[in-house]
């Protein structure tokens, strides 16, 4: 609620005072009259000239019963009503006036606060309030000479200027998170042997036979990796590289790769990251890669073959 709401909810309550303090008047004054009167005539010429009374509709209808000189029942039941009348408009009026003072007591409690003074009533000492509070809340009116310093120069950029710089931050935090956590990761695919502990190594000729089995299935993952480790008994056979179950495909390539009895024709990294992908990152793109890693062990079986027929003609 602003403070000009205030001061009109208490102009608001004052006129209201007034107001009813003006008819507790009347009929207070009235009641006091008809206290002083004793006969039916003295009555009825007070109940003629009253402005309260005739404002009532009540009273009005008992004051044009009370002109038949007959009806001094009615003249009772007049003062009754007066009566309570005025009781009631006192009671309103002791009411009001309790208001009045708990709201003036809110006001000056309202006032005492430091957040209702006005910028020109801070002293000195709050000056460190008032810059603070002016970084909050800037205004972003160029041509506003509060804003501006030295004539042109002016504060509007500034939060916008510490909004960019906080969105960078969390973008660059973000891109670091990724990468952090991406690095983790590769080093755990790094650290996974080809085969878990306890699984049996058999022959390559069975790999490839559960390879098939899995294709039949639609277990594509699973015969991938069966075509993989099928290809690397193959470079064991051929004397290039041998098998360590303990270690991981990246290992292995790299032996492979400065094994000096390796074909050049035979390029064996193409299929190591394809079984990286499916085997350790879970990205499969079905029939698609099962057919390049089934090429590729095809490949490598077709280039040591040839390589060990010209071996054995030339010895």
């Amino acid at each position: 609620m602003s403070i000009n709401f205030k001061r009109l909810f208490l102009i608001l309550i004052l006129a209201l005072t007034l107001v009813g303090t003006s008819q507790a008047d009347d009929f207070s004054s009235l009641n006091q009259q008809l206290a002083t009167a004793k006969t039916h005539s003295q009555i009825l010429e007070i109940a003629s000239h009253s402005s309260a009374a005739s404002n009532d509709p009540y009273l009005k209808s008992l004051v044009s019963q009370m002109q038949d000189p007959r009806s001094a029942a009615i003249d009772q039941q007049f003062v009754g009503a007066v009566q309570v009348h005025a009781k009631l408009e006192n009671s309103t009026a002791q009411l009001t006036s309790k208001t009045e003072q708990a709201t003036q007591v809110r006001v000056t409690q309202i006032k005492r606060d430091i957040g209702y003074r006005s910028q020109g009533n801070r002293s000195s000492s709050n000056w460190i309030a008032v810059a603070l509070e002016k970084i909050r809340f800037p205004s972003f009116n160029i041509t506003s000479p509060r804003n501006s310093l030295f004539g042109n120069l002016t504060f509007g950029w500034v939060i916008p200027t510490i909004w960019v710089i906080l969105g960078l931050a969390i973008v660059a935090f973000a891109a670091w998170a990724i990468a952090h956590f991406t690095k983790i990761r590769k080093t755990r695919r790094q650290a996974s042997s080809l085969l878990d502990e306890g699984e049996a190594a058999t022959t390559r000729s069975e790999w490839v036979l559960q390879a098939e089995g899995f294709e039949a299935q639609q277990r594509y993952r699973e015969a991938i990796r069966c075509y993989y480790i099928a290809s690397l008994l193959r470079f064991d056979e051929a004397g290039i590289c041998r098998f360590v179950r303990t270690e991981t495909n990246w290992q292995h390539l790299n032996r492979i790769s400065k094994s000096l009895l390796l074909p050049k024709s035979i390029d064996f990294k193409p299929a190591t990251q394809l079984f990286d992908r499916v085997w350790y990152g879970f990205q499969v793109n079905g029939q698609v890669d099962l057919q390049t890693m089934k090429s590729d062990y095809v490949m490598v079986d077709k280039e040591l073959n040839q390589k060990l027929s010209i071996t054995g003609d030339a010895a």
